[in-house]
């Protein structure tokens, strides 16, 4: 059990490493009050988090069959690339989302444009 360690730790190394390379240094949790909505923004933090699940996860499905220095490489890059992976499988979840959302709008639309060519012969 003492290898869930590796993850965690070099996970956090990691997600260091992303706020060095990325963001150019370590941006702190802030909150941002709109009206009656208040966003908490992670800042570095998040890239902590992300580098350790992205860690945890790879560390999961295998790598912790390996070395332990092979084990900690991998690991500390899944930290560093974890913020992009998981940002990555966001956005594409997203897009699909939006691609759903517009191509429902294009088909009402369409029922709109036709409905209307058949009230405008209807009347002639």
């Amino acid at each position: 059990m003492e290898t869930i360690y590796i993850p965690i730790i070099f996970g956090i190394i990691g997600g260091i490493l992303n706020c060095l390379l990325y963001e150019k240094g370590f941006i702190l949790p802030i909150k941002i009050k709109d009206d009656k909505i208040t966003t908490i923004k992670a800042g570095c933090l998040g890239n902590l988090a992300m580098g350790i699940g992205a860690s945890i996860i790879i560390w999961g499905l295998g790598a912790m069959d390996f070395e332990i220095y092979k084990m900690i490489a991998i690991c500390t890059l899944s930290g560093v690339g974890g913020s992009a992976f998981i940002t990555n499988m966001l956005q594409k979840e997203n897009i699909e989302l939006q691609k759903e959302k517009t191509d429902s709008l294009h088909s009402l639309i369409n029922q709109i444009l036709a409905k209307e060519q058949n009230d405008k012969k209807k009347k002639k």
